[in-house]
Protein backbone atom coordinates (compact mmCIF):
# COMPACT_ATOMS: atom_id res chain seq x y z
CA UNK A 1 0.00 0.00 0.00
CA UNK A 2 3.25 2.51 0.98
CA UNK A 3 4.84 1.82 -3.01
CA UNK A 4 0.87 3.00 -4.18
CA UNK A 5 1.07 6.01 -2.12
CA UNK A 6 4.45 7.35 -3.10
CA UNK A 7 3.35 5.87 -7.18
CA UNK A 8 0.48 8.48 -6.80
CA UNK A 9 2.79 11.20 -4.93
CA UNK A 10 5.35 10.99 -7.67
CA UNK A 11 2.63 11.76 -10.75
CA UNK A 12 1.10 14.80 -8.73
CA UNK A 13 4.34 16.14 -7.98
CA UNK A 14 5.66 15.38 -11.42
CA UNK A 15 2.79 17.00 -13.11
CA UNK A 16 3.07 19.84 -10.50
CA UNK A 17 6.82 20.02 -11.82
CA UNK A 18 5.92 19.94 -15.41
CA UNK A 19 3.52 22.70 -14.78
CA UNK A 20 6.52 25.27 -13.18
CA UNK A 21 9.32 24.48 -15.94
CA UNK A 22 6.86 25.62 -18.37
CA UNK A 23 6.02 28.99 -16.30
CA UNK A 24 2.51 28.13 -16.22
CA UNK A 25 0.21 28.30 -13.33
CA UNK A 26 1.27 24.95 -10.72
CA UNK A 27 -1.17 22.37 -10.61
CA UNK A 28 -1.51 20.67 -7.35
CA UNK A 29 -2.95 16.97 -8.16
CA UNK A 30 -4.04 15.58 -11.50
CA UNK A 31 -5.71 12.90 -11.13
CA UNK A 32 -6.46 10.31 -14.10
CA UNK A 33 -9.91 9.57 -14.48
CA UNK A 34 -11.39 6.84 -16.78
CA UNK A 35 -15.19 7.86 -18.00
CA UNK A 36 -16.90 8.29 -20.58
CA UNK A 37 -15.42 8.52 -24.61
CA UNK A 38 -13.36 11.70 -24.28
CA UNK A 39 -9.71 12.21 -23.13
CA UNK A 40 -9.88 15.58 -21.12
CA UNK A 41 -6.41 17.35 -20.78
CA UNK A 42 -6.40 20.18 -18.85
CA UNK A 43 -5.89 23.74 -19.89
CA UNK A 44 -1.91 24.67 -21.23
CA UNK A 45 -1.05 21.67 -20.34
CA UNK A 46 1.71 20.05 -23.58
CA UNK A 47 0.80 16.57 -25.14
CA UNK A 48 4.40 15.77 -23.87
CA UNK A 49 3.30 16.68 -20.56
CA UNK A 50 -0.14 14.31 -20.94
CA UNK A 51 2.52 11.24 -21.89
CA UNK A 52 4.95 12.19 -19.24
CA UNK A 53 1.81 12.37 -16.67
CA UNK A 54 0.25 9.08 -17.80
CA UNK A 55 3.76 6.97 -17.81
CA UNK A 56 3.72 7.98 -14.56
CA UNK A 57 0.02 6.63 -13.60
CA UNK A 58 0.84 3.20 -15.76
CA UNK A 59 3.84 2.76 -13.78
CA UNK A 60 1.54 3.32 -10.84
CA UNK A 61 -0.97 1.17 -11.76
CA UNK A 62 0.86 -1.80 -12.45
CA UNK A 63 2.51 -1.68 -8.77
CA UNK A 64 1.54 -5.10 -6.51
CA UNK A 65 -0.91 -3.41 -4.04
CA UNK A 66 -2.32 -5.38 -1.19
CA UNK A 67 -6.09 -4.64 -0.38
CA UNK A 68 -8.52 -6.79 2.07
CA UNK A 69 -12.32 -6.14 3.38
CA UNK A 70 -14.15 -7.58 6.57
CA UNK A 71 -17.97 -8.37 5.79
CA UNK A 72 -19.85 -9.45 8.85
CA UNK A 73 -21.15 -12.87 7.78
CA UNK A 74 -20.58 -16.43 8.43
CA UNK A 75 -17.25 -18.01 6.66
CA UNK A 76 -19.63 -20.29 4.61
CA UNK A 77 -22.53 -17.62 4.15
CA UNK A 78 -19.24 -15.33 2.95
CA UNK A 79 -17.75 -17.75 0.64
CA UNK A 80 -21.72 -18.54 -1.11
CA UNK A 81 -22.21 -15.18 -1.50
CA UNK A 82 -18.33 -14.74 -3.09
CA UNK A 83 -19.16 -17.66 -6.09
CA UNK A 84 -22.41 -16.14 -7.01
CA UNK A 85 -20.46 -12.77 -6.97
CA UNK A 86 -17.44 -14.46 -9.30
CA UNK A 87 -20.14 -16.02 -11.79
CA UNK A 88 -22.09 -12.70 -11.92
CA UNK A 89 -18.49 -10.61 -12.61
CA UNK A 90 -16.59 -13.15 -14.51
CA UNK A 91 -18.58 -16.50 -15.81
CA UNK A 92 -16.86 -18.53 -13.67
CA UNK A 93 -18.36 -20.63 -10.62
CA UNK A 94 -15.12 -22.37 -9.88
CA UNK A 95 -11.87 -20.04 -9.47
CA UNK A 96 -8.81 -20.23 -11.34
CA UNK A 97 -5.90 -21.93 -10.28
CA UNK A 98 -3.25 -20.04 -8.59
CA UNK A 99 -0.02 -19.98 -10.46
CA UNK A 100 3.74 -19.44 -8.52
CA UNK A 101 6.74 -19.38 -10.58
CA UNK A 102 6.52 -22.80 -12.31
CA UNK A 103 4.20 -24.35 -9.82
CA UNK A 104 0.47 -24.43 -10.59
CA UNK A 105 -1.67 -24.80 -7.18
CA UNK A 106 -5.64 -25.34 -7.68
CA UNK A 107 -8.57 -23.85 -5.81
CA UNK A 108 -9.44 -25.50 -2.64
CA UNK A 109 -13.36 -25.91 -3.13
CA UNK A 110 -15.64 -26.59 0.13
CA UNK A 111 -18.84 -27.92 0.07
CA UNK A 112 -21.44 -25.90 1.59
CA UNK A 113 -24.74 -27.31 2.68
CA UNK A 114 -27.28 -24.63 1.48
CA UNK A 115 -30.76 -25.41 2.87
CA UNK A 116 -32.65 -28.38 4.76
CA UNK A 117 -33.36 -30.73 1.74
CA UNK A 118 -29.33 -31.04 1.61
CA UNK A 119 -28.85 -29.24 -1.32
CA UNK A 120 -24.76 -27.84 -1.57
CA UNK A 121 -22.95 -25.88 -3.47
CA UNK A 122 -19.16 -25.52 -3.93
CA UNK A 123 -17.22 -22.43 -3.17
CA UNK A 124 -13.64 -21.31 -3.48
CA UNK A 125 -11.86 -21.22 -0.16
CA UNK A 126 -8.21 -19.77 0.30
CA UNK A 127 -6.23 -18.55 -2.47
CA UNK A 128 -6.70 -18.72 -5.92
CA UNK A 129 -7.10 -16.12 -9.31
CA UNK A 130 -10.05 -14.84 -11.25
CA UNK A 131 -9.91 -14.08 -15.14
CA UNK A 132 -9.48 -10.01 -16.36
CA UNK A 133 -7.33 -9.43 -12.31
CA UNK A 134 -3.65 -9.94 -12.07
CA UNK A 135 -3.09 -11.24 -8.73
CA UNK A 136 -4.39 -13.33 -5.87
CA UNK A 137 -7.14 -13.37 -4.33
CA UNK A 138 -8.25 -15.08 -0.75
CA UNK A 139 -10.67 -15.96 1.60
CA UNK A 140 -10.36 -16.32 5.43
CA UNK A 141 -11.65 -14.69 8.42
CA UNK A 142 -11.59 -13.39 11.90
CA UNK A 143 -13.38 -12.75 14.75
CA UNK A 144 -14.18 -8.90 15.46
CA UNK A 145 -16.12 -7.73 18.94
CA UNK A 146 -16.71 -11.47 19.63
CA UNK A 147 -18.26 -12.16 16.10
CA UNK A 148 -16.98 -14.22 13.33
CA UNK A 149 -16.28 -12.02 10.38
CA UNK A 150 -15.83 -13.39 6.29
CA UNK A 151 -12.52 -11.76 5.25
CA UNK A 152 -11.38 -11.00 1.54
CA UNK A 153 -7.52 -10.42 0.62
CA UNK A 154 -6.35 -9.08 -2.70
CA UNK A 155 -2.60 -9.08 -3.86
CA UNK A 156 -3.39 -7.35 -7.26
CA UNK A 157 -1.98 -4.55 -9.42
CA UNK A 158 -3.39 -0.97 -8.68
CA UNK A 159 -5.36 -0.83 -11.96
CA UNK A 160 -7.86 -3.71 -10.85
CA UNK A 161 -8.75 -1.95 -7.37
CA UNK A 162 -11.88 -1.02 -8.86
CA UNK A 163 -13.27 -4.47 -9.91
CA UNK A 164 -11.89 -5.64 -6.07
CA UNK A 165 -13.98 -3.41 -5.04
CA UNK A 166 -17.12 -3.57 -6.90
CA UNK A 167 -16.57 -7.73 -6.03
CA UNK A 168 -16.68 -6.62 -2.53
CA UNK A 169 -19.86 -4.57 -2.99
CA UNK A 170 -21.48 -7.06 -5.00
CA UNK A 171 -20.74 -9.65 -2.17
CA UNK A 172 -22.41 -7.49 0.22
CA UNK A 173 -26.08 -7.25 -2.11
CA UNK A 174 -26.08 -10.97 -2.07
CA UNK A 175 -25.55 -11.55 1.87
CA UNK A 176 -28.31 -8.77 2.43
CA UNK A 177 -30.43 -10.35 0.16
CA UNK A 178 -29.79 -14.28 -0.52
CA UNK A 179 -28.12 -15.13 2.73
CA UNK A 180 -28.09 -19.06 2.90
CA UNK A 181 -28.59 -18.31 7.09
CA UNK A 182 -30.73 -15.07 7.52
CA UNK A 183 -34.37 -16.09 8.34
CA UNK A 184 -33.83 -19.95 8.61
CA UNK A 185 -33.24 -22.08 10.97
CA UNK A 186 -30.70 -24.05 11.80
CA UNK A 187 -28.19 -26.16 14.78
CA UNK A 188 -24.68 -24.44 15.15
CA UNK A 189 -21.86 -25.67 17.34
CA UNK A 190 -18.75 -23.67 18.15
CA UNK A 191 -16.59 -25.88 20.17
CA UNK A 192 -15.90 -29.57 19.98
CA UNK A 193 -16.81 -31.89 23.20
CA UNK A 194 -13.93 -31.01 24.89
CA UNK A 195 -14.82 -27.07 25.04
CA UNK A 196 -11.91 -26.17 22.40
CA UNK A 197 -13.30 -24.03 19.99
CA UNK A 198 -13.42 -25.36 16.50
CA UNK A 199 -11.62 -23.88 13.21
CA UNK A 200 -15.09 -23.61 11.81
CA UNK A 201 -18.97 -24.13 13.17
CA UNK A 202 -20.46 -26.67 12.05
CA UNK A 203 -23.54 -25.51 10.66
CA UNK A 204 -27.28 -28.35 9.83
CA UNK A 205 -29.78 -26.47 8.86
CA UNK A 206 -33.44 -27.62 10.41
CA UNK A 207 -36.38 -29.11 8.43
CA UNK A 208 -39.29 -27.02 9.76
CA UNK A 209 -41.71 -28.18 7.15
CA UNK A 210 -43.38 -31.06 8.82
CA UNK A 211 -43.40 -29.76 12.33
CA UNK A 212 -46.18 -29.01 13.85
CA UNK A 213 -47.48 -27.54 17.28
CA UNK A 214 -46.82 -29.33 20.31
CA UNK A 215 -49.75 -30.25 22.31
CA UNK A 216 -49.56 -28.93 26.01
CA UNK A 217 -51.91 -28.03 28.72
CA UNK A 218 -53.94 -25.46 27.73
CA UNK A 219 -52.68 -23.14 30.06
CA UNK A 220 -48.60 -23.76 28.87
CA UNK A 221 -50.08 -23.46 25.52
CA UNK A 222 -52.02 -19.85 26.38
CA UNK A 223 -48.35 -18.84 27.89
CA UNK A 224 -46.25 -19.91 24.92
CA UNK A 225 -48.45 -17.66 22.14
CA UNK A 226 -48.15 -14.94 24.03
CA UNK A 227 -45.22 -15.00 25.98
CA UNK A 228 -43.04 -16.50 23.23
CA UNK A 229 -44.58 -16.64 19.69
CA UNK A 230 -46.67 -13.43 19.59
CA UNK A 231 -43.24 -11.88 20.03
CA UNK A 232 -42.29 -13.14 16.53
CA UNK A 233 -45.36 -12.70 14.82
CA UNK A 234 -45.82 -9.20 16.00
CA UNK A 235 -42.45 -8.00 16.62
CA UNK A 236 -42.84 -4.60 14.80
CA UNK A 237 -45.85 -3.60 17.20
CA UNK A 238 -43.73 -4.51 20.54
CA UNK A 239 -41.10 -3.30 19.21
CA UNK A 240 -42.86 0.09 18.82
CA UNK A 241 -44.51 -0.37 22.30
CA UNK A 242 -41.76 -1.07 24.46
CA UNK A 243 -39.71 1.54 22.73
CA UNK A 244 -37.75 0.02 19.83
CA UNK A 245 -36.42 -2.94 22.32
CA UNK A 246 -37.49 -6.52 21.35
CA UNK A 247 -35.11 -8.45 23.53
CA UNK A 248 -36.81 -11.17 25.55
CA UNK A 249 -35.75 -13.91 28.17
CA UNK A 250 -37.91 -17.25 28.10
CA UNK A 251 -36.98 -20.27 30.57
CA UNK A 252 -38.76 -23.52 30.03
CA UNK A 253 -38.37 -25.70 32.70
CA UNK A 254 -39.89 -29.12 32.86
CA UNK A 255 -38.96 -32.87 34.00
CA UNK A 256 -37.37 -34.90 31.25
CA UNK A 257 -39.42 -36.03 28.27
CA UNK A 258 -42.30 -33.22 28.36
CA UNK A 259 -41.97 -31.30 25.29
CA UNK A 260 -39.32 -28.95 25.68
CA UNK A 261 -37.53 -29.55 22.20
CA UNK A 262 -40.34 -29.88 20.63
CA UNK A 263 -41.23 -26.32 21.51
CA UNK A 264 -37.84 -25.78 19.76
CA UNK A 265 -38.68 -26.93 16.54
CA UNK A 266 -42.25 -25.19 16.73
CA UNK A 267 -40.90 -21.87 17.47
CA UNK A 268 -37.75 -22.78 15.06
CA UNK A 269 -40.89 -22.96 12.36
CA UNK A 270 -42.96 -19.39 13.40
CA UNK A 271 -39.45 -17.98 13.02
CA UNK A 272 -38.72 -18.82 9.70
CA UNK A 273 -41.79 -17.85 8.50
CA UNK A 274 -41.79 -14.75 9.72
CA UNK A 275 -37.82 -13.63 8.75
CA UNK A 276 -36.53 -14.88 12.03
CA UNK A 277 -33.14 -16.33 12.38
CA UNK A 278 -33.05 -19.20 14.85
CA UNK A 279 -29.93 -20.35 16.15
CA UNK A 280 -30.03 -23.51 18.26
CA UNK A 281 -27.00 -24.51 19.78
CA UNK A 282 -25.67 -25.85 22.91
CA UNK A 283 -25.32 -24.47 26.42
CA UNK A 284 -21.44 -24.00 26.39
CA UNK A 285 -21.79 -22.15 23.27
CA UNK A 286 -24.41 -19.60 23.99
CA UNK A 287 -22.01 -16.52 24.01
CA UNK A 288 -20.72 -17.73 20.80
CA UNK A 289 -24.49 -18.04 19.31
CA UNK A 290 -25.62 -14.57 20.62
CA UNK A 291 -22.29 -12.93 18.92
CA UNK A 292 -23.15 -15.03 15.22
CA UNK A 293 -26.58 -14.12 15.73
CA UNK A 294 -26.02 -10.53 15.76
CA UNK A 295 -24.68 -10.98 11.92
CA UNK A 296 -28.29 -11.90 11.25
CA UNK A 297 -31.24 -10.06 12.96
CA UNK A 298 -33.67 -10.46 14.02
CA UNK A 299 -32.75 -13.62 15.44
CA UNK A 300 -34.17 -16.32 18.24
CA UNK A 301 -31.14 -17.89 20.27
CA UNK A 302 -32.41 -21.52 21.72
CA UNK A 303 -30.17 -23.26 24.02
CA UNK A 304 -31.02 -26.53 25.67
CA UNK A 305 -29.84 -27.58 29.38
CA UNK A 306 -28.69 -24.03 31.03
CA UNK A 307 -28.16 -25.22 34.25
CA UNK A 308 -25.20 -27.41 33.19
CA UNK A 309 -23.36 -23.94 32.64
CA UNK A 310 -24.83 -21.71 35.02
CA UNK A 311 -24.71 -23.37 37.82
CA UNK A 312 -24.96 -22.11 41.50
CA UNK A 313 -21.63 -20.91 41.68
CA UNK A 314 -21.03 -17.51 40.42
CA UNK A 315 -18.06 -18.66 38.47
CA UNK A 316 -16.26 -16.05 35.83
CA UNK A 317 -17.84 -18.20 32.99
CA UNK A 318 -21.46 -17.99 34.77
CA UNK A 319 -20.78 -13.77 34.89
CA UNK A 320 -19.46 -13.78 31.44
CA UNK A 321 -22.44 -15.63 29.95
CA UNK A 322 -24.84 -13.53 31.95
CA UNK A 323 -23.39 -10.32 30.75
CA UNK A 324 -23.54 -11.77 27.39
CA UNK A 325 -27.11 -12.06 27.67
CA UNK A 326 -28.03 -9.10 29.56
CA UNK A 327 -24.80 -6.47 28.74
CA UNK A 328 -24.41 -3.88 26.44
CA UNK A 329 -24.15 -5.59 23.17
CA UNK A 330 -26.93 -7.71 22.87
CA UNK A 331 -29.19 -5.24 24.89
CA UNK A 332 -30.21 -3.33 21.45
CA UNK A 333 -30.22 -6.20 19.14
CA UNK A 334 -33.29 -7.74 18.07
CA UNK A 335 -32.74 -11.05 19.71
CA UNK A 336 -35.04 -13.47 21.50
CA UNK A 337 -33.37 -15.68 24.46
CA UNK A 338 -34.71 -19.36 25.34
CA UNK A 339 -33.50 -21.73 27.06
CA UNK A 340 -34.64 -25.15 28.81
CA UNK A 341 -33.71 -26.52 32.01
CA UNK A 342 -34.67 -30.32 33.74
CA UNK A 343 -33.13 -28.61 37.03
CA UNK A 344 -34.20 -25.37 37.78
CA UNK A 345 -33.34 -25.38 41.09
CA UNK A 346 -29.44 -25.92 40.24
CA UNK A 347 -29.73 -22.56 38.26
CA UNK A 348 -27.87 -19.40 39.62
CA UNK A 349 -30.22 -17.18 40.97
CA UNK A 350 -28.81 -14.54 39.46
CA UNK A 351 -29.91 -15.55 35.96
CA UNK A 352 -33.62 -15.35 37.01
CA UNK A 353 -34.58 -12.26 37.07
CA UNK A 354 -36.05 -9.71 34.57
CA UNK A 355 -33.54 -8.31 31.62
CA UNK A 356 -31.81 -11.69 31.17
CA UNK A 357 -35.27 -14.30 32.12
CA UNK A 358 -38.25 -12.65 31.55
CA UNK A 359 -40.25 -15.77 31.69
CA UNK A 360 -40.22 -18.96 33.23
CA UNK A 361 -42.65 -20.95 31.79
CA UNK A 362 -43.39 -24.96 33.47
CA UNK A 363 -43.44 -27.09 31.03
CA UNK A 364 -44.74 -30.36 32.49
CA UNK A 365 -46.39 -33.81 31.48
CA UNK A 366 -50.23 -33.53 29.87
CA UNK A 367 -53.33 -33.09 32.19
CA UNK A 368 -56.77 -35.13 31.02
CA UNK A 369 -57.81 -32.89 28.63
CA UNK A 370 -54.26 -32.71 26.83
CA UNK A 371 -53.61 -36.40 26.95
CA UNK A 372 -56.19 -36.89 24.91
CA UNK A 373 -55.16 -34.69 22.31
CA UNK A 374 -51.83 -36.22 22.26
CA UNK A 375 -53.15 -39.16 22.16
CA UNK A 376 -55.81 -38.39 19.32
CA UNK A 377 -52.74 -37.34 17.40
CA UNK A 378 -51.13 -40.68 17.80
CA UNK A 379 -53.79 -42.13 16.58
CA UNK A 380 -54.08 -40.55 13.30
CA UNK A 381 -51.86 -42.66 11.57
CA UNK A 382 -50.38 -42.57 7.75
CA UNK A 383 -50.69 -46.36 6.72
CA UNK A 384 -53.81 -47.68 4.43
CA UNK A 385 -55.87 -49.02 7.50
CA UNK A 386 -58.31 -46.41 8.82
CA UNK A 387 -57.12 -45.15 12.27
CA UNK A 388 -58.11 -42.72 14.67
CA UNK A 389 -60.01 -42.97 17.69
CA UNK A 390 -63.88 -43.52 17.85
CA UNK A 391 -66.00 -40.42 19.24
CA UNK A 392 -65.58 -37.56 20.50
CA UNK A 393 -62.97 -36.27 23.85
CA UNK A 394 -65.68 -37.21 25.88
CA UNK A 395 -66.17 -40.56 24.90
CA UNK A 396 -62.40 -40.97 26.54
CA UNK A 397 -62.66 -39.40 30.23
CA UNK A 398 -61.88 -42.40 31.56
CA UNK A 399 -58.88 -42.76 29.59
CA UNK A 400 -57.88 -39.81 29.87
CA UNK A 401 -57.66 -39.74 33.88
CA UNK A 402 -54.91 -42.99 33.22
CA UNK A 403 -53.41 -41.50 30.73
CA UNK A 404 -52.45 -37.59 32.83
CA UNK A 405 -49.52 -37.35 33.80
CA UNK A 406 -47.92 -39.32 31.37
CA UNK A 407 -44.79 -38.28 29.05
CA UNK A 408 -45.88 -37.92 25.13
CA UNK A 409 -43.60 -41.16 24.36
CA UNK A 410 -45.50 -43.13 27.10
CA UNK A 411 -48.32 -41.98 25.46
CA UNK A 412 -47.54 -43.07 22.13
CA UNK A 413 -46.66 -46.77 23.61
CA UNK A 414 -50.34 -46.93 24.91
CA UNK A 415 -51.67 -45.49 21.96
CA UNK A 416 -49.71 -48.48 19.64
CA UNK A 417 -51.04 -51.18 21.90
CA UNK A 418 -54.12 -49.79 21.61
CA UNK A 419 -53.99 -49.65 18.31
CA UNK A 420 -52.91 -53.40 18.13
CA UNK A 421 -55.36 -54.70 20.57
CA UNK A 422 -58.49 -53.09 18.01
CA UNK A 423 -56.78 -54.97 15.00
CA UNK A 424 -56.79 -57.81 17.08
CA UNK A 425 -60.63 -57.29 17.76
CA UNK A 426 -61.73 -56.57 14.77
CA UNK A 427 -59.75 -59.46 12.74
CA UNK A 428 -57.86 -57.18 11.20
CA UNK A 429 -60.37 -54.87 9.78
CA UNK A 430 -59.71 -51.59 11.62
CA UNK A 431 -57.30 -49.87 14.18
CA UNK A 432 -59.72 -47.25 15.21
CA UNK A 433 -59.54 -47.42 19.00
CA UNK A 434 -61.84 -46.98 21.17
CA UNK A 435 -61.93 -45.94 24.76
CA UNK A 436 -62.27 -49.49 26.49
CA UNK A 437 -58.94 -50.31 24.33
CA UNK A 438 -57.12 -47.08 25.80
CA UNK A 439 -58.10 -47.88 28.93
CA UNK A 440 -56.79 -51.41 28.83
CA UNK A 441 -53.15 -50.33 26.93
CA UNK A 442 -52.87 -47.65 29.85
CA UNK A 443 -53.91 -49.68 32.80
CA UNK A 444 -51.20 -52.14 31.67
CA UNK A 445 -48.42 -49.33 31.38
CA UNK A 446 -49.11 -47.90 34.79
CA UNK A 447 -48.79 -51.67 35.99
CA UNK A 448 -45.25 -52.57 34.02
CA UNK A 449 -43.71 -48.65 35.49
CA UNK A 450 -44.79 -49.17 38.93
CA UNK A 451 -43.51 -52.29 38.50
CA UNK A 452 -40.16 -51.08 36.98
CA UNK A 453 -39.86 -47.33 39.38
CA UNK A 454 -40.73 -48.75 42.73
CA UNK A 455 -41.73 -45.47 44.34
CA UNK A 456 -42.74 -44.31 48.15
CA UNK A 457 -46.78 -44.13 48.22
CA UNK A 458 -47.75 -40.55 47.23
CA UNK A 459 -48.20 -38.33 50.15
CA UNK A 460 -51.87 -36.40 49.84
CA UNK A 461 -50.86 -32.87 50.48
CA UNK A 462 -54.03 -32.31 53.01
CA UNK A 463 -52.79 -35.20 54.90
CA UNK A 464 -49.52 -33.71 55.05
CA UNK A 465 -50.84 -30.62 55.88
CA UNK A 466 -52.85 -32.88 58.85
CA UNK A 467 -49.04 -34.29 60.14
CA UNK A 468 -47.88 -31.00 60.15
CA UNK A 469 -50.76 -29.89 62.21
CA UNK A 470 -50.19 -33.23 64.19
CA UNK A 471 -46.92 -32.61 65.08
CA UNK A 472 -46.60 -28.74 65.78
CA UNK A 473 -49.72 -27.19 65.64
CA UNK A 474 -51.64 -29.73 67.85
CA UNK A 475 -48.68 -30.66 70.28
CA UNK A 476 -48.36 -26.49 71.23
CA UNK A 477 -52.56 -26.73 71.83
CA UNK A 478 -51.94 -29.49 74.03
CA UNK A 479 -49.17 -28.24 76.05
CA UNK A 480 -51.50 -25.28 76.57
CA UNK A 481 -54.93 -27.32 77.76
CA UNK A 482 -52.09 -29.35 80.24
CA UNK A 483 -49.90 -26.72 81.86
CA UNK A 484 -52.81 -23.35 81.90
CA UNK A 485 -56.14 -25.53 82.08
CA UNK A 486 -55.15 -28.39 83.52
CA UNK A 487 -56.71 -31.09 81.02
CA UNK A 488 -56.12 -34.21 79.84
CA UNK A 489 -57.14 -36.97 77.45
CA UNK A 490 -58.75 -33.79 75.01
CA UNK A 491 -60.72 -34.61 72.19
CA UNK A 492 -61.74 -32.16 69.27
CA UNK A 493 -65.45 -32.15 68.27
CA UNK A 494 -66.82 -34.52 65.55
CA UNK A 495 -66.69 -32.74 62.47
CA UNK A 496 -65.29 -29.45 63.82
CA UNK A 497 -62.20 -30.11 60.90
CA UNK A 498 -61.73 -31.57 57.74
CA UNK A 499 -61.22 -35.59 58.80
CA UNK A 500 -58.14 -36.54 57.32
CA UNK A 501 -56.85 -33.50 59.59
CA UNK A 502 -58.72 -34.09 62.50
CA UNK A 503 -56.84 -37.56 63.67
CA UNK A 504 -53.71 -36.05 63.60
CA UNK A 505 -54.63 -33.01 65.35
CA UNK A 506 -55.86 -35.30 67.90
CA UNK A 507 -53.10 -37.61 68.36
CA UNK A 508 -50.41 -34.34 68.53
CA UNK A 509 -52.92 -32.79 71.21
CA UNK A 510 -53.36 -36.38 73.05
CA UNK A 511 -49.88 -37.00 73.50
CA UNK A 512 -49.21 -33.76 74.48
CA UNK A 513 -51.83 -33.82 77.15
CA UNK A 514 -50.95 -37.35 78.61
CA UNK A 515 -47.32 -36.91 78.72
CA UNK A 516 -47.69 -36.43 82.86
CA UNK A 517 -45.93 -33.14 82.75
CA UNK A 518 -43.03 -33.92 80.32
CA UNK A 519 -41.75 -31.56 78.39
CA UNK A 520 -39.62 -32.16 75.21
CA UNK A 521 -38.18 -28.83 74.76
CA UNK A 522 -37.24 -29.26 79.00
CA UNK A 523 -36.35 -32.94 78.39
CA UNK A 524 -33.77 -31.24 75.59
CA UNK A 525 -32.45 -28.59 78.07
CA UNK A 526 -31.61 -30.83 80.85
CA UNK A 527 -30.11 -33.08 78.50
CA UNK A 528 -27.85 -29.66 77.23
CA UNK A 529 -27.30 -28.98 80.81
CA UNK A 530 -25.51 -32.55 81.44
CA UNK A 531 -23.37 -32.40 78.36
CA UNK A 532 -22.59 -29.00 79.63
CA UNK A 533 -21.15 -30.32 82.84
CA UNK A 534 -19.74 -33.32 81.23
CA UNK A 535 -17.46 -30.91 79.11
Amino acid sequence: MATNQNQSLAVSQAAGALAEKKGRKKVDKIEVVRHGDALIIPEDMSLDDVLKVVALKREEEETITSFSAEIPASPYDGGYALARALEDMFGVKIARATQILWFTIPPQMITVDIDAKGNTVQVPWGEFQVPGIDGRIETSYTFRDGRVVFMIQATIKQKHKRQFDKLVLMVKEILASSSIYKGKAFRVNFTNDAGKIERMPTIKFIDVDRVTRPIFTKLLEDQMEYDVLAYIRQSEAIKKMQGGVLKRGVLLAGPYGTGKTLSANYIAKVAQEHGFTFVYTKAADIPYAIDFARSYLPAVVFAEDIDSVVTKERTDDVNRLLNKIDGIDSKRQDILFVATTNHPNDINAALLRPGRIDVVMLVEAPDAEAAIRVARWYASGEGTLEAGMEGDDRAFREAGKLLAGMIPATIQEVVRRAQVRAFARTDGASSVITNADLVNAAQYVIREHNLTNPTDEKVDPVKKLGTAFGEGVGSAIGRAMRDVMGMQNARIIQGALPLEIQPMLEAGISASTNSAGHDPDEDDEDEAEEEGDEG
